[in-house]
């Protein structure tokens, strides 16, 4: 009798559980060809991110680069500066000579004229050293700015890998839990069919 029961009901049975398989059939292949596209898409995103941390490597050692060669510029800025110091305190003292000495005599002109000569020389060579000097200064502020425009880049470039990563690595987690409970409930239902 059992059986008997069963048999009326069991073909709209079967058949309702056929159009469900039919259904959650579909839905797996669009969730499995999503999942494959989403792998694709993974795959790409690391291959952009291996190849942006090549580009951030590169900037990093292109920065480093710069910072030795803003070191370099600060020992040749201190080397010039002590150079002007001296240069100018020799000035001076040869001023101080030649305001104190007397040019009246003929051994006083000769030293008054090779003073006169050592003072124009000396601010020569003032004069050159400051305009070295402050080439030097406007180099080393033009290589701050662009240590500084190098690291800003370098920053935001990081930080949007960061969140492109992240999106990609849910997405994929979001996508991976669908297809397991489509998984799921295919084999649920191929079980129900098969009792």
């Amino acid at each position: 009798q059992v059986a008997n029961a069963r048999t009326p009901s069991s073909p709209k049975r079967f058949s309702m559980a056929e159009d469900e398989l039919e259904k959650l059939k579909e839905k797996y292949n669009r969730l499995k060809q999503a999942n494959k596209v989403l792998k694709e898409g993974l795959i790409e995103k690391n291959e952009a991110c291996d190849r942006l941390e090549t580009q951030l490597k590169e900037k990093d050692a292109s920065m480093r680069q710069q910072l030795e060669e803003i070191d370099h510029l600060q020992f040749q800025n201190g080397r010039v500066s002590k150079q002007l110091g001296t240069v100018t305190a020799q000035l001076e003292e040869v001023k101080q000579r030649q305001q104190q000495g007397s040019g009246w005599s003929v051994g006083g002109l000769i030293t008054g004229k090779q003073q006169q000569e050592a003072i124009k020389k000396a601010e020569e060579e003032v004069r050159a050293l400051q305009d070295e000097l402050h080439m030097k200064i406007e180099e080393n502020e033009g290589l701050h700015m662009q240590l500084y425009e190098s690291k800003r880049e370098f920053e935001l470039e990081q930080q949007r890998m960061q969140e492109e990563s992240a999106t990609s690595v849910t997405d994929l987690e979001v996508r991976t839990r669908e297809l397991v409970e489509m998984r799921q409930k295919n084999a649920d239902l191929t079980r129900q069919v098969q009792e």
